[in-house]
This record gives structure tokens, C-alpha cells and sequence, in this order.
């Protein structure tokens, strides 16, 4: 019965300290940022538009894109995946968020999702040998998402090299993740599924 209680006691005191944030005033919250998947090629006109006009009238100023492997790797051919944005491409989104003020940051999720349904993304399926369920879930049939394993003695090779030629290409200095999925039948994630009550 006191669970309850505390959860109310604690919303209610969140909400009293962070009500001053929520004014809407971008002095009180610095940060106003969006997350978007990256579009496809067909699609640049119309992003570069949304970056160059509503991101400035709507004060956002931080855009976290998620590429995933749709990005023409030089590098790590391999892992592009079908329609991936060029140099070009990225270096004209990345021009648009500089003009319009706005801080871009690439995404790529790494260690969990790299499926989604049926279709595995680029890296597993290029290297199938850093799958964390090597040969476990024909189709995806049965699993969330594959993750990578992050002990095999290759895959870091692989994923620096698409961290750091993503993030030379968009001019970042910061690089999300992702990080929020994995595997819940390996005991080293186990921490990521624990219970909260």
C-alpha cells in the first residue's frame, strides 16, 4: 500500500521542480532537440526544407538523426543498407543545420537492434558472425530485435569505423548509440531488464 503512496509523493515533487522548465522559454530549457529517422534520397528536398524553416520557428536546435547503416559507407561497404543517403546528402543536411542553428547528432543504434521483423540491418547481415544468436531465430521469428556481440573480437573494427566516417561526414562531435536494446536471455544484460518495484 505504501508503494502507491510514494509514486504520487514522488510524481507530484518532480512536477513541483520541474514545472519551471516547462515554461517554454529556451533560456530556462537550452536544449530543444528532436529525433528523426533519416530520410531517403527521394526525401531530401522536403527534410532540408523542415530543417532550414520549422526547426528555427519552432526553437529546436538540437536533431538527432538516425541513420542506421543508410549512409553510403566507404569504409564498410558492406553494411549500407538499400537506400542510403550520400556524402553529398548528409553533407547538405549538415549544411542546413548549421544555418539554421541547429546541432546535428548521426545515430547509429548499436548493440541491440539490428533487426527489425523480418529484415536484418546492415551490420549482421554483412557479418553475420557478430550476431549474439548465431544461428538462433530463422526469419527473426521469435526474437525483439538481434543485437551484436560486443565481445566478438571483430565487430569494434566494423563499428568505429561507421561511428567515425558517419560523424566526419555530418561534421558531429557527438554520436548517438542508441543503446536502449539487447538480448534479456544473456546474464551480462540481464541489468538492462531488471524490475524497478
Amino acid at each position: 500500500m505504501t508503494t502507491p503512496i510514494v509514486l504520487i509523493v514522488l510524481c507530484a515533487f518532480t512536477l513541483l521542480i520541474a514545472a519551471p522548465i516547462f515554461t517554454g522559454d529556451p533560456a530556462v530549457l537550452p536544449v530543444r532537440g528532436l529525433h528523426v529517422m533519416a530520410p531517403r534520397p527521394d526525401e531530401l528536398a522536403d527534410s532540408l526544407r523542415f530543417i532550414r524553416e520549422a526547426l528555427p520557428r519552432e526553437g529546436v536546435n538540437v536533431l538527432v538523426v538516425e541513420f542506421g547503416y543508410r549512409y553510403q559507407f566507404t569504409k564498410r561497404p558492406e553494411v549500407t543498407d538499400p537506400d542510403a543517403l550520400s556524402r553529398d546528402n548528409v553533407k547538405s543536411l549538415a549544411e542546413a543545420c548549421r544555418a539554421a542553428g541547429v546541432r546535428l547528432i548521426p545515430q547509429v543504434n548499436l548493440l541491440g537492434h539490428q533487426s527489425w521483423a523480418k529484415t536484418t540491418f546492415g551490420l549482421l547481415r554483412a557479418h553475420p558472425e557478430f550476431d549474439e544468436t548465431p544461428g538462433k531465430y530463422p526469419e527473426n521469428q521469435g526474437i525483439y530485435c538481434r543485437s551484436y556481440c560486443p565481445l566478438h573480437p571483430g565487430v569494434h573494427d566494423v563499428v568505429f569505423d561507421v561511428i567515425d566516417e558517419l560523424a566526419e561526414a555530418c561534421g558531429a562531435n557527438v554520436f548517438h548509440v542508441g543503446f536502449d536494446g539487447g538480448m534479456a536471455d544473456h546474464p551480462w544484460m540481464s541489468f538492462w531488464f531488471m524490475p524497478v518495484f
